[in-house]
């Protein structure tokens, strides 16, 4: 039951890719990306590996990045059961795994429009759906937990104590390579959300400004405060907290920015 699910999602997710272009599903080294365009080519046609096709789909289906986790997470537990001699997925409850798998195919086919019924029974879909609804539940009672206990360490810090720990704020920050500043739900001192981009909008031209505009698209990854000490790990439990999972930075770039190394010439040192 387990195994076929979880072969059956691989499919799954290619099918976004393959509606683009079968090209995007090809491996690019030998003929395959020829086999990908109708060509007659001597090699046999391979695809890419799924961890290329997860890559791939945060950049084309919009909610993808908020589950590519939980993806990876059934990843491993079918190559475990394919690839080793554990029997993963014997030894594990259904509702460790089975709200996870709801939640991926969800998100999958909501971008391809399809109904969920055409891709799995009702009897799955309602059993995984209840799995992925505790599961929610289940993480935002333990958000709540270490929000309580957040404010009751704020609760004994002195403004002294306030102070001093918001002067190791900078360097905390440098262990998340990708980060920003936003007011924690908690004390509202200055706190730290590691993101990461996961898309990247087509150049627009803003004609009144005269320049060129595209955003970055950014996912919440965790959270830190090194005030009262709330901490949060993943897209999941920072929604529970009530944070944005999601934020976007306009990047604006000058024509003459853009083009100007275009039509720089030399000095060749002839004068």
């Amino acid at each position: 039951f387990a195994l076929w699910l979880l072969l059956g999602l691989e499919c799954l997710q290619r099918a976004p890719l393959a509606r683009i272009h079968a090209s995007l599903l090809a491996e690019p080294n030998g003929d395959s990306i020829l086999h990908a365009n109708g060509i007659e080519a001597p090699g046999d046609p391979k695809t890419v590996a799924l961890t290329t096709v997860l890559k791939r789909l945060e950049a084309i289906v919009k909610e993808f990045p908020n589950v590519k986790a939980e993806a990876n997470r059934l990843i491993n537990l079918r190559n475990g059961e394919l690839h080793s001699s554990a029997t993963v997925l014997a030894d594990i409850e259904k509702s460790d795994w089975l709200g996870a798998y709801y939640e991926v195919v969800k998100v999958i086919v909501e971008h391809l429009d399809i109904p969920i019924g055409d891709v799995l029974p009702e009897s799955v879909v309602k059993q995984a759906a209840e799995y992925a609804a505790a599961s929610r539940t289940k993480i935002k009672i333990e958000v709540a937990r270490r929000v309580e206990q957040s404010k009751t360490m704020l609760s004994l810090l002195t403004a002294s104590d306030v102070t001093a720990r918001l002067t190791t704020l900078y360097p905390r920050a440098v262990a998340f390579p990708e980060s920003t500043y936003i007011p924690c739900p908690v004390c509202s001192n200055r706190s730290i959300l590691e993101t990461a981009v996961v898309r990247v909008t087509r150049d627009r031209y803003n004609e009144g400004d005269d320049v060129i505009e595209r955003d970055f698209v950014s996912i919440a990854k965790n959270f830190l405060c090194v005030v009262c000490e709330l901490e949060l790990h993943g897209v999941h439990e920072v929604e529970a907290a009530g944070l944005a999972s999601e934020y976007v930075e306009t990047v604006v770039e000058s024509l003459a920015d853009r083009y100007s190394e275009q039509f720089y010439e030399p000095d060749y040192g002839n004068d």
